[in-house]
């Protein structure tokens, strides 16, 4: 199934979301594209949402992959970025778990995580995390590596309840899209709605 990416300003539950690609948009293959690279290691909000959004207008253009711009509405049949292989952002700080989740670990390549996010991890930059992780991992500009390791803690949870506790917690989205072609869509059986407070699993898993 093709790769997808979502891209937020803040995070929590009030995060904005601004734009999605999919097909072929890991973070290592973003950083080896002009705008995805200028995206990935922005250290203001302007110039994230410049890189954005050209990066949104060159992936279709040059026929990289599919773009989504917000004004378009939420195109994925489900409702959460949980689901969704990335989910990056564009944060001021991100000093403890009161946005869902742990605290952010710089350290991703051997799990370490830390007790409060101080230094480089505090700092205003990009975050990125896998869909249902539960750590904010910070990107740092002038080394610019994505995690390791940065998925669901428990893959079967996940399964169950892409939003529940401990994944980091994020918007739900209204007028989930219809479903189309992707394989992902038969594996998810959409279309369904996502809660985060709601530990009940989905029908016919």
């Amino acid at each position: 199934m093709g790769t997808r990416s979502d891209f937020y300003v803040g995070t929590g539950t009030d995060a904005e979301w601004i734009g999605s690609l999919q097909f072929g948009c890991h973070p290592d293959a973003l950083l080896k594209d002009w705008y995805g690279h200028a995206a990935l290691t922005a250290r203001t909000h302007n110039a994230y949402r410049e890189a954005v959004d050209q990066l949104l207008f060159t992936w279709a253009v040059n026929g990289l992959g599919a773009a989504h711009r917000a004004r378009y509405g939420w195109p994925w049949p489900w409702n959460t970025s949980h689901c969704n292989d990335w989910v990056l952002t564009f944060a001021d700080s991100i000093e403890d778990s009161a946005d869902g989740g742990k605290p952010a670990d710089t350290d991703a390549d051997t799990a370490r995580e830390t007790g409060v996010a101080t230094g480089s991890a505090a700092a205003r930059g990009i975050y990125l995390t896998a869909g249902g992780g539960s750590i904010w991992h910070y990107l740092d500009p002038e080394d610019p590596r994505p995690p390791l390791r940065c998925g669901p803690p428990n893959f079967a949870q996940w399964l169950s309840n892409p939003a529940a506790p401990p994944a980091v917690a994020l918007p739900v989205h209204d007028g989930a899209a219809s479903p189309g072609s992707d394989i992902s869509h038969h594996w998810w059986r959409c279309p369904f709605a996502v809660s985060q407070a709601s530990d009940q699993a989905r029908p016919g898993l």
